[in-house]
């Protein structure tokens, strides 16, 4: 079966400004699937995004994270592998934003 092995920030971990989140996954997503709609933030965020980089064997979500602000990830369930595994059960990542950096003239 599908499952989460880690992610990049760990749970309760801080996401550095700018970045994105890494699901570490035990086997391959389809590469050009669509898994964005499998996922969910919450609050949610714009320009929500997910690309599968099959080099770290990684489910990537991207978007406009505001500084400062918690955030809970949900993937569904239903979220299949290439041999169609499921994750099974919904997986869930509460992460916090960094303050945004300053950019000086």
């Amino acid at each position: 079966a599908l499952a989460v092995i880690r992610s990049a920030p760990p749970a309760s971990g801080m996401l550095s400004p700018y970045g994105g989140i890494a699901l570490y996954l035990t086997s391959p997503l389809e590469e050009f699937s669509d898994q964005v709609r499998h996922v969910k933030l919450d609050p949610p965020i714009t320009n929500l995004s997910t690309w599968w980089d099959s080099y770290d064997q990684a489910l990537r979500v991207n978007g406009d994270f505001l500084p400062l602000k918690d955030y809970t990830l949900s993937v569904s369930g239903d979220l299949a592998d290439v041999w169609g595994g499921q994750l099974g059960e919904d997986y869930s990542l509460s992460i916090s934003s960094a303050r945004t950096l300053a950019i000086s003239p």
